[in-house]
């Protein structure tokens, strides 16, 4: 059965601000009462839509992730080549730094106690279209003859997305909030990517 109209849309709002509130306070320091007061709506509204700060943690990787991925898809319409297709990839994530739930990702699979494998598998599934799209790249390049064909595929894209994703982490702790320096860390990185794949 279909929400109603209006609990879909407390139901976004909350991913909304809980998704703000993640990336700039984290998870361990984002408590449901945090959501619920930005939000100004009870508790029985906001625990009615996410039973725990877990769930709605993962709802709000999930939704990042498509919107990501719709993101993606529409730039890189943009682009003719594989290896212009990474140097997006690295634009994308630098400009997602600011307001990304991927640095959150390490302290939420810390500060729960959960069955790690449960868990994982979910985080793996709810990033899945963010990984498609590097596989596609990945494999577009190949095809294309722009990356070296002997390599293995699945390493690749494995390497890549980590190295993205990590650096996405990292930067705050090494780089201040220079857009430029950020921009450019992502752009060197895939340069180097680039140079080893050819």
């Amino acid at each position: 059965m279909a929400r109603p109209v209006g609990q879909t849309s407390t139901r976004k709002d909350i991913i909304t601000v809980a998704q703000d509130l993640f990336a700039k306070k984290g998870y361990t320091a984002t408590s449901m009462d945090d959501i619920r007061t930005k939000m100004n709506v009870s508790k029985g509204t906001l625990y009615y839509h996410f039973k725990k700060k877990e769930d709605l943690f993962l709802e709000c990787v999930k939704v990042a992730s498509e919107d990501w991925f719709l993101e993606w898809a529409e730039q890189s319409k943009q682009v003719k080549t594989a290896t212009d297709k990474l140097y997006l990839l690295g634009k994308i994530y630098a400009m997602d730094t600011k307001n990304s739930l991927s640095s959150t990702i390490p302290e939420f699979l810390g500060a729960e106690h959960f069955e790690l494998s449960a868990i994982k598998k979910e985080l793996l599934d709810l990033i899945k279209p963010e990984y498609t799209a590097f596989e596609q790249v990945i494999q577009e390049g190949i095809e294309n003859k722009e990356f070296n064909e002997g390599m293995n595929k699945e390493n690749l894209v494995f390497i890549l997305y980590t190295t993205l994703t990590g650096l996405s982490v990292a930067h705050s702790v090494y780089i201040e909030d220079d857009n430029s320096k950020v921009e450019n860390m992502f752009r060197e990185a895939i340069a180097y990517f680039i140079n080893g794949i050819k």
